[in-house]
């Protein structure tokens, strides 16, 4: 199987969610809260995974990610948060099952907006990505990888490229839909105490502000993450395309939060999507390895 490495760079387009909270925004179509959620995000949160240089003498073995056999450790530095968001932040991590058992699951899969299928080795950073006729396997950290489209394996050096980093690009999107609450205090996020709001439905709300401390190629983006101040669940999030923007660009729910696994994962995020979400005691090395069916 011929691996090459996907471009270092991230894709520079903005994320783009869904509506505002008020009621200008929640008017904008269905269609355009798609078309905004499927565009790529490349911020501080996921950062480190676009900064890793491939080493002289890295082994095939390294390369294709295999060499895990424990959770890797939780990060030893945190991002910056005064008292008061920290609280909030550990607060969700407990409500969703708690550091360690975020760090003991292991393989993960899903279905984002119904369309684009993943599936997550989450220790070695293999990823599987199924789009169309389309299937990339990638190692997040080396960027290497193979993939096939309409049943043929690609052998032309610029395309293979050309489809591991459109395949980047989708999982840094699709999985910052997926996992952004287990990244509140992920090195390079500032995080801020906004107050409480209540939200539409009359519960309230502890409001945590999100920017980043120069790292990715949006570091001017900023959110608000809205946390039940009852279950401790983020319950919804806005969106702003610079910091200093009065109102964000738009805002997006979480909710149908759901046990898989050890942990909680938010199942709806409007449009009633089935997102096919599973958590795995194991999988199969083929999945990651091999074009064939996944056999899961």
């Amino acid at each position: 199987m011929r691996f090459l490495r996907a471009s270092e760079r991230c894709r520079a387009e903005q994320v783009h969610r869904v509506g505002n909270g008020n009621g200008r925004s929640r008017r904008r179509t269905v269609a355009r809260w798609v078309a905004l959620a499927s565009l790529t995000i490349c911020t501080g949160l996921l950062s480190a995974s676009c900064q890793r240089e491939k080493k002289d003498g890295d082994t095939d073995q390294a390369k294709s990610g295999q060499t895990a056999a424990h959770p890797p450790a939780k990060p030893e530095t945190q991002g910056r948060a005064d008292e008061h968001a920290a609280r909030v932040a550990a607060q969700v991590m407990d409500a969703m099952g708690g550091q360690k058992a975020w760090n003991d699951t292991r393989y993960l899969s899903w279905k984002f907006m119904g369309n684009r299928q993943h599936y997550w080795d989450k220790w070695t950073n293999d990823v599987r990505i199924e789009s169309n006729d389309v299937v990339i396997l990638l190692n997040l950290d080396t960027k290497l990888g193979s993939v096939q489209k309409a049943g043929e394996q690609i052998v032309d050096g610029d395309a293979i490229q050309n489809y591991l980093e459109r395949g980047y690009a989708w999982w840094v999107n699709d999985s910052y839909w997926m996992f952004m609450p287990y990244k509140l205090r992920d090195p390079g996020v500032d995080l801020v105490y906004g107050g409480e709001q209540v939200l539409s439905d009359g519960r309230p709300a502890d409001v945590l502000t999100m920017m980043f401390e120069s790292v990715g190629l949006t570091p001017r983006n900023k959110y608000d993450v809205y946390v039940d101040r009852e279950s401790h669940l983020v319950v919804q999030w806005s969106y702003y395309k610079d910091r200093d923007d009065p109102e964000p660009q738009f805002t997006a729910p979480w909710g149908g939060w759901q046990q898989f696994g050890k942990i909680k994962l938010a199942t709806q995020h409007g449009r009633g999507q089935d997102w096919q979400i599973h958590v795995y005691d194991s999988l199969p090395r083929t999945v990651f390895e091999s074009f064939g069916p996944v056999q899961a």
